[in-house]
């Protein structure tokens, strides 16, 4: 996580999805819980108070963009005027009460593509390559888009339901062959495509049964 002081009264903070994800948050999730941003954003605050204090007493202004493989906060804190009434709030900044509203607002920063993509997948991870054969030998002849990863010295199997009408039926049984070779996982196919190495970019279960 980086920082910059703007001002008295404005902070902006870097964090990546790779560190969002060492302190224990999905960074998908994030988007969607108050109570999961909520707590990775007082964290950032907490660890900013302790190397260069900052008043954050009383209303917030935060704005929140979606950045290069991570998340860019920006905090202010509005000018009060004699009536002890908020005054002047800083435009563009996004009217978000840090202890009354969510501060991740998925609506405005994730694309229709990404909100489908987050809804309808599931990750998978592999210790061993080999895994996946005995894996695709069962699952070849299934339509689901497949793609393999490799990250951090294991395999993660990436699943996308979104172009098929699936029935929850049918995606809890493929699930459960799943994870009789591997374990599901809260790594996200965003990160997994910034930071790992893409080994088969579609059909996996075919590919490797034709292979292996």
């Amino acid at each position: 996580m980086n920082y910059e002081r703007i001002n008295d009264s404005t902070l902006k903070i870097y964090i990546s999805y790779i560190d969002i994800e060492e302190r224990g948050f999905n960074p998908d999730e994030i988007w969607f819980s108050r109570e999961k941003s909520e707590q990775l954003f007082w964290e950032m605050m907490d660890e900013v108070e302790e190397l260069n204090p900052f008043d954050f007493e009383g209303p917030l202004w935060i704005q929140v963009h979606a950045v290069d493989k991570g998340i860019e906060v920006v905090v202010s804190k509005p000018e009060i005027s004699q009536d002890g009434k908020s005054a002047d709030y800083p435009a563009p900044l996004a009217k978000i009460m840090a202890e009354s509203e969510n501060l991740f607002e998925q609506e405005d920063f994730l694309s229709d593509e990404q909100k489908a993509e987050m809804n309808h997948s599931a990750v998978y991870k592999l210790t061993e390559f080999d895994h996946l054969i005995p894996l695709s030998k069962r699952l070849s002849n299934e339509l689901i888009q497949t793609k393999l990863f490799e990250y951090e010295s294991a395999y993660y199997l990436a699943l996308d339901y979104s172009t098929e009408e699936f029935v929850e039926e049918y995606i809890e049984n493929i699930h459960s062959i799943i994870v009789e070779y591997g374990e599901p996982t809260e790594r996200t196919v965003h990160v997994l495509e910034e930071y790992g190495q893409v080994i088969m970019a579609s059909d996996v279960f075919q590919t490797v049964q034709r292979y292996f």
